[in-house]
């Protein structure tokens, strides 16, 4: 397990871009591992996902999709909680209402409020 308090020397990164840097999860991560390897960086969520399955190192990823990945470890023992942040569910207005897609809209509202 890494070791916070050194900022995870002998550690690897795979992080998201400069571009992201103002981003909650990106201060956060950086800020646990400020000693650690950067090996990748990269936006594409599957990218950083394929690369972390691969044994390439850590990264912040949504808990939606880590948690149902085989061969992820989440680490929760760590000095500062991970942030939580807001995801949005896009729908026109004169379709949020049909039936079809509101079965959809909450179905996966009840999906991501379940974790």
């Amino acid at each position: 397990m890494p070791d916070f308090g050194d900022g995870c020397v002998d550690h690897r990164i795979v992080a998201l871009p400069d571009q992201f840097c103002d981003l909650p999860q990106t201060q956060w991560l950086a800020g646990l591992t400020g000693r650690a390897r950067v090996v990748l960086k990269t936006a594409g969520y599957e990218t950083r996902l394929h690369s972390l399955l691969a044994g390439d190192g850590m990264a912040y990823l949504p808990r939606f999709h880590g948690d149902e990945v085989p061969g992820l470890i989440q680490i929760v023992d760590t000095p500062t909680a991970a942030p939580v942040v807001d995801l949005w569910l896009a729908v026109q207005k004169d379709n949020r209402n049909i039936r079809r897609i509101r079965i959809i809209i909450d179905a996966i509202a009840r999906l991501f409020l379940d974790i």
